[in-house]
């Protein structure tokens, strides 16, 4: 558009516009603001090809609402919004699922690999996050009504697409067009009619190559930890039997502490913890090994510091989402026992629901950084070379280790506390099997550490292309190649 607008002040936000740019749908002056007008205007003089979204797509569809009380662990893959990671999904462990007839039921909930996935409802409708590509990896999955899923046209590359959604370029787009000061949504005709640029074809392919590549790093981080999972299970031999409904147990009062809880106490805790003693014939307990203790009070900055905070929702099992940790306050002095160490093992130990303790175990691999975790973050920091860190995560990932975890839940509100958790059984396995396991889960989270920096190349190169500093000439004449598979292998 040409310039049709005059900003006058920006606080108080003062502006002049042009009543022919007035649209009779949104009158309202946020609609308005200086941020939305300027990027309009600059997707429009960006050089490029610039069209509306609905001519990119042969389908468009908002997800199925399925009721919460029927998630389940087996049946159909049901993606969320919050299941959206650096244009990918999340690990399958994480994903819920629900019964068959949802997906018999819902076909315009159901996508497919390679369908671009805009999260189009809630608080964080317009974060970095809010877009994903459907992975290949699920054999049936749905999206839920918070999703908008696309099913893009030949003439748009799905991963540019996905790259480009996730720019400040859409982002506005999507935060001008929240209808609902309630309940942050986007509906139809706005998505309908998001300004995309569309460069030649090699450049969307140039971009989209690394959002794919990315995801093939994901996919290879899930193979080892499929193969450290499997190493351990083989170490076992073993599942566990998680014994449920009322008991009356018996206990020697040489085993009670100061917990005599009937919880703590229940049967199926008593026979769990049986059953990690006679795992492989030897067994410890953590507090012989360990020093365990939640994270401190870490007030942040907006701006950023020398020290990292490390949150519950930092965590995963690809290991810390150093990209969304906040940056303690400068003023903050913090104990030098309360920053992360490399090989730190953290989960949660706070939360509203007592399922979600012991969830997220993270091996911390810090590098250089320096990070303090929050009273929500258990740290299990080893001492001694009994148990190296990575088997250690991957043991309490698993039910042996999360059911012990379980055990130490206690409050009104759940809680799991230091002293409870240094009585958690550890089986004692080779050190050559503890060796393949942490060598497995170092591995997996570098490649996705690559990951997540190809799909922020792919972001700054949109960025770059809005603003002309991308090199389209050389890309097209082939001068100017993506990274491959040979370039980023381990």
């Amino acid at each position: 558009m040409t310039t049709k607008y005059q900003v006058i002040s920006r606080s108080p936000v003062i502006m002049y516009v042009d009543p022919r740019i007035i649209t009779e749908r949104r009158m309202d002056a946020d609609y308005y603001k200086p941020e939305f007008l300027e990027n309009q205007e600059q997707l429009e003089n960006s050089g490029q090809s610039v069209t509306v979204l609905k001519h990119l797509w042969y389908e468009g569809k908002y997800g199925t609402l399925p009721s919460s009380s029927d998630y389940a662990d087996e049946g159909v893959t049901l993606i969320r919004g919050g299941d959206f990671r650096d244009l990918g999904v999340i690990a399958d462990e994480s994903l819920v699922r629900v019964p068959i007839s949802y997906w018999e039921n819902s076909p315009k909930a159901r996508t497919e690999s390679g369908e671009v996935l805009l999260l189009a409802k809630g608080a964080t409708i317009d974060g970095p996050n809010s877009v994903a590509l459907c992975p290949a990896r699920f054999d049936k999955a749905l999206v839920n009504g918070s999703v908008f899923r696309i099913k893009t046209k030949p003439i748009v590359d799905a991963a540019y697409l996905a790259a480009y959604m996730a720019t400040p370029a859409l982002l506005l787009q999507k935060q001008r067009a929240i209808s609902n000061t309630g309940i942050f949504y986007n509906d139809l005709e706005s998505i309908e009619n998001f300004l995309v640029p569309l460069p030649p074809r090699p450049v969307q392919e140039y971009i989209g190559a690394k959002v794919r590549l990315a995801e093939r790093c994901r996919a290879r981080a899930r193979e080892l930890r499929v193969g450290a999972t499997n190493a351990l299970k083989n170490a076992f031999g073993k599942v566990p039997e998680i014994h449920t409904g009322k008991s009356i147990a018996w206990v020697d009062s040489r085993d009670v502490f100061d917990r005599i809880d009937p919880d703590y106490f229940n049967q199926r805790y008593l026979t769990l913890e049986n059953q990690v003693r006679g795992l492989t014939g030897s067994s410890l307990v953590l507090g012989q090994v360990c020093d365990v203790f939640s994270g401190t009070s870490a007030p942040e900055q907006e701006t950023e510091s020398p020290q990292r905070v490390v949150k519950v929702g930092n965590l995963s099992e690809d290991g810390v989402d150093w990209d969304n940790t906040g940056y303690l306050r400068v003023d903050r002095k913090v104990k030098s026992r309360f920053v992360l160490r490399e090989g730190d093992v953290m989960f949660c130990c706070a939360a509203h629901h007592h399922s979600y303790i012991g969830k997220k175990v993270t091996l911390a691999l810090v590098g250089s950084i320096r990070a303090i975790p929050t009273p929500e973050v258990m740290v299990c920091r080893l001492r001694g070379d009994q148990l190296l860190p990575g088997y250690l995560a991957e043991f309490l990932r698993s039910p042996w280790g999360y059911w012990q975890i379980q055990r130490t839940v206690k409050g009104i509100t759940a809680h799991a506390y230091s002293d409870d958790v240094m009585r958690i059984v550890v089986p004692i396995i080779p050190l050559e099997t503890q060796k393949q396991i942490d060598r497995a889960l170092r591995e997996a989270s570098q490649f996705i550490t690559k990951a997540r920096k190809l799909v922020h190349e792919a972001k700054t190169d949109v960025e770059a292309l809005i603003e002309g500093r991308l090199d389209v000439e050389g890309i097209v004449a082939g001068r100017v190649r993506p990274p491959t598979w040979e370039d980023i292998e381990v």
